[in-house]
Protein backbone atom coordinates (compact mmCIF):
# COMPACT_ATOMS: atom_id res chain seq x y z
CA UNK A 1 0.00 0.00 0.00
CA UNK A 2 2.76 2.40 0.59
CA UNK A 3 4.58 1.65 -2.14
CA UNK A 4 1.85 1.79 -4.43
CA UNK A 5 0.88 5.12 -2.60
CA UNK A 6 3.59 6.97 -2.45
CA UNK A 7 4.28 6.65 -5.94
CA UNK A 8 0.84 7.74 -7.60
CA UNK A 9 0.99 10.24 -4.48
CA UNK A 10 4.01 11.54 -5.67
CA UNK A 11 2.91 11.60 -9.10
CA UNK A 12 -0.11 13.30 -9.03
CA UNK A 13 1.93 15.93 -6.57
CA UNK A 14 4.33 16.84 -9.18
CA UNK A 15 2.96 16.56 -12.37
CA UNK A 16 0.23 18.50 -13.84
CA UNK A 17 -2.01 16.31 -16.65
CA UNK A 18 -5.35 16.59 -17.98
CA UNK A 19 -7.97 14.91 -15.68
CA UNK A 20 -5.80 15.03 -12.28
CA UNK A 21 -8.26 16.70 -10.77
CA UNK A 22 -10.81 14.25 -11.22
CA UNK A 23 -8.95 11.36 -10.40
CA UNK A 24 -8.17 12.86 -7.26
CA UNK A 25 -11.91 13.53 -6.41
CA UNK A 26 -12.21 9.83 -7.81
CA UNK A 27 -10.03 8.34 -4.81
CA UNK A 28 -11.99 10.22 -2.52
CA UNK A 29 -15.19 9.25 -3.48
CA UNK A 30 -13.85 5.34 -3.48
CA UNK A 31 -12.84 6.00 0.09
CA UNK A 32 -16.64 7.48 0.78
CA UNK A 33 -18.19 3.98 -0.26
CA UNK A 34 -18.68 1.74 2.30
CA UNK A 35 -17.28 -1.46 2.31
CA UNK A 36 -20.80 -3.39 2.42
CA UNK A 37 -21.24 -2.26 -1.11
CA UNK A 38 -18.02 -4.33 -2.23
CA UNK A 39 -18.73 -7.56 -0.60
CA UNK A 40 -20.87 -9.32 -2.82
CA UNK A 41 -18.90 -8.04 -5.80
CA UNK A 42 -15.49 -9.46 -3.74
CA UNK A 43 -17.48 -12.65 -3.22
CA UNK A 44 -18.54 -13.59 -6.51
CA UNK A 45 -15.31 -12.61 -8.25
CA UNK A 46 -12.63 -14.24 -5.65
CA UNK A 47 -15.20 -17.50 -5.77
CA UNK A 48 -14.56 -17.50 -9.78
CA UNK A 49 -10.81 -17.29 -9.54
CA UNK A 50 -10.57 -19.27 -6.06
CA UNK A 51 -9.56 -16.85 -3.79
CA UNK A 52 -12.17 -17.30 -1.06
CA UNK A 53 -10.88 -18.49 2.31
CA UNK A 54 -7.44 -17.75 1.14
CA UNK A 55 -5.00 -15.21 3.16
CA UNK A 56 -4.03 -13.57 -0.74
CA UNK A 57 -7.53 -12.64 -0.80
CA UNK A 58 -8.21 -11.20 2.34
CA UNK A 59 -4.66 -9.03 1.43
CA UNK A 60 -5.79 -7.74 -2.16
CA UNK A 61 -9.58 -6.74 -0.83
CA UNK A 62 -7.34 -4.92 2.38
CA UNK A 63 -4.94 -2.88 -0.42
CA UNK A 64 -7.75 -2.13 -2.26
CA UNK A 65 -9.59 -0.75 0.64
CA UNK A 66 -7.31 1.21 2.52
CA UNK A 67 -4.92 2.37 -1.06
CA UNK A 68 -7.58 5.50 -1.45
CA UNK A 69 -7.02 6.74 1.55
CA UNK A 70 -3.41 6.17 1.74
CA UNK A 71 -2.87 8.22 -1.53
CA UNK A 72 -5.36 10.62 -0.69
CA UNK A 73 -2.87 11.53 2.79
CA UNK A 74 0.01 11.16 1.28
CA UNK A 75 -0.95 13.58 -1.51
CA UNK A 76 -1.20 16.36 1.17
CA UNK A 77 2.35 15.85 2.37
CA UNK A 78 3.62 15.51 -0.85
CA UNK A 79 1.55 19.16 -1.57
CA UNK A 80 3.17 20.08 1.51
CA UNK A 81 6.77 20.14 0.32
CA UNK A 82 7.81 23.22 -1.23
CA UNK A 83 8.55 23.35 -5.09
CA UNK A 84 12.22 25.13 -5.04
CA UNK A 85 13.48 21.98 -3.40
CA UNK A 86 12.76 19.69 -6.35
CA UNK A 87 13.94 22.63 -8.80
CA UNK A 88 17.00 22.85 -6.81
CA UNK A 89 17.34 19.33 -7.21
CA UNK A 90 16.69 19.34 -10.47
CA UNK A 91 18.95 21.69 -11.68
CA UNK A 92 22.03 19.59 -9.88
CA UNK A 93 20.88 17.06 -12.36
CA UNK A 94 17.88 14.57 -10.51
CA UNK A 95 15.59 12.33 -12.55
CA UNK A 96 12.21 12.28 -11.64
CA UNK A 97 12.79 9.01 -9.63
CA UNK A 98 15.82 10.74 -8.46
CA UNK A 99 13.42 13.04 -6.79
CA UNK A 100 10.80 10.67 -5.44
CA UNK A 101 13.69 8.69 -3.96
CA UNK A 102 15.87 10.68 -2.52
CA UNK A 103 13.80 13.75 -1.66
CA UNK A 104 10.51 13.44 -1.21
CA UNK A 105 10.26 9.93 0.66
CA UNK A 106 12.94 11.34 3.03
CA UNK A 107 11.00 14.60 3.60
CA UNK A 108 7.46 12.91 4.11
CA UNK A 109 8.82 10.02 6.36
CA UNK A 110 7.00 11.09 9.11
CA UNK A 111 3.65 11.23 7.17
CA UNK A 112 4.81 7.84 5.70
CA UNK A 113 5.25 6.35 9.29
CA UNK A 114 1.73 7.67 10.48
CA UNK A 115 0.16 6.49 6.97
CA UNK A 116 1.66 3.10 7.90
CA UNK A 117 0.34 3.00 11.22
CA UNK A 118 -3.21 3.77 10.28
CA UNK A 119 -3.29 1.21 7.62
CA UNK A 120 -1.95 -1.80 10.20
CA UNK A 121 -5.08 -0.99 12.16
CA UNK A 122 -7.70 -0.48 9.93
CA UNK A 123 -6.20 -3.62 8.03
CA UNK A 124 -5.53 -5.47 11.63
CA UNK A 125 -9.14 -4.72 12.69
CA UNK A 126 -11.26 -5.40 9.88
CA UNK A 127 -13.91 -7.67 10.90
CA UNK A 128 -16.64 -7.58 7.53
CA UNK A 129 -14.52 -8.66 4.61
CA UNK A 130 -12.54 -11.23 6.55
CA UNK A 131 -16.10 -12.67 7.98
CA UNK A 132 -17.22 -12.78 4.32
CA UNK A 133 -14.60 -14.51 2.52
CA UNK A 134 -12.85 -16.67 5.09
CA UNK A 135 -14.48 -20.19 6.13
CA UNK A 136 -11.55 -22.31 7.99
CA UNK A 137 -10.61 -21.98 11.12
CA UNK A 138 -6.64 -21.79 10.57
CA UNK A 139 -7.34 -18.59 7.91
CA UNK A 140 -9.24 -16.85 10.57
CA UNK A 141 -8.27 -13.02 11.50
CA UNK A 142 -8.63 -12.56 15.14
CA UNK A 143 -11.67 -10.71 14.80
CA UNK A 144 -13.40 -13.34 13.47
CA UNK A 145 -11.74 -15.94 15.87
CA UNK A 146 -12.69 -13.69 18.98
CA UNK A 147 -16.47 -13.41 17.35
CA UNK A 148 -16.34 -17.60 17.08
CA UNK A 149 -15.58 -18.31 20.69
CA UNK A 150 -19.54 -16.82 21.18
CA UNK A 151 -20.82 -19.47 19.00
CA UNK A 152 -18.73 -22.27 20.30
CA UNK A 153 -20.11 -21.90 23.74
CA UNK A 154 -23.68 -22.16 25.44
CA UNK A 155 -22.70 -19.38 27.61
CA UNK A 156 -20.70 -16.21 26.32
CA UNK A 157 -17.49 -16.29 27.85
CA UNK A 158 -16.73 -12.64 28.49
CA UNK A 159 -13.81 -13.11 30.51
CA UNK A 160 -12.13 -14.91 27.93
CA UNK A 161 -13.08 -12.77 25.07
CA UNK A 162 -12.08 -9.73 26.88
CA UNK A 163 -8.68 -11.30 27.36
CA UNK A 164 -8.20 -11.87 24.00
CA UNK A 165 -9.62 -8.57 22.79
CA UNK A 166 -6.43 -7.18 25.14
CA UNK A 167 -3.88 -9.48 23.32
CA UNK A 168 -5.60 -8.46 19.90
CA UNK A 169 -4.58 -4.62 20.75
CA UNK A 170 -0.71 -5.57 22.44
CA UNK A 171 0.33 -5.77 18.43
CA UNK A 172 -0.81 -2.04 17.27
CA UNK A 173 0.07 -0.40 20.69
CA UNK A 174 3.68 -1.56 20.67
CA UNK A 175 3.50 -0.24 17.11
CA UNK A 176 2.44 3.01 17.84
CA UNK A 177 4.66 3.60 21.16
CA UNK A 178 7.56 2.37 19.08
CA UNK A 179 6.66 4.50 16.45
CA UNK A 180 5.56 7.41 18.15
CA UNK A 181 7.90 10.48 17.25
CA UNK A 182 7.23 9.63 13.73
CA UNK A 183 3.21 10.29 14.76
CA UNK A 184 3.59 13.28 16.10
CA UNK A 185 6.18 14.80 13.71
CA UNK A 186 3.28 13.17 11.01
CA UNK A 187 0.86 15.26 12.59
CA UNK A 188 2.71 17.98 12.92
CA UNK A 189 4.00 18.77 9.24
CA UNK A 190 0.88 17.93 8.18
CA UNK A 191 -0.83 20.80 9.67
CA UNK A 192 2.18 23.17 9.64
CA UNK A 193 3.71 24.32 6.39
CA UNK A 194 7.14 25.63 6.03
Amino acid sequence: ILIIGCLTAFGLSRFKFKGRRLFINSIILIRMIPILVFAIPYFVMFKTIRLTDSLIGLVIVYIAGNLPLAIWLLLGFFNKVDPAIYESAMIDGCSNFGLFRYIGIHLIKPGIITIAILVFMFSWNEFFMALVLIFSDSNKTLPIAISSMIQLHKEIPVGTIAAAGMIIMIPTILFSLFLQKYIVRGLMSSTVKG
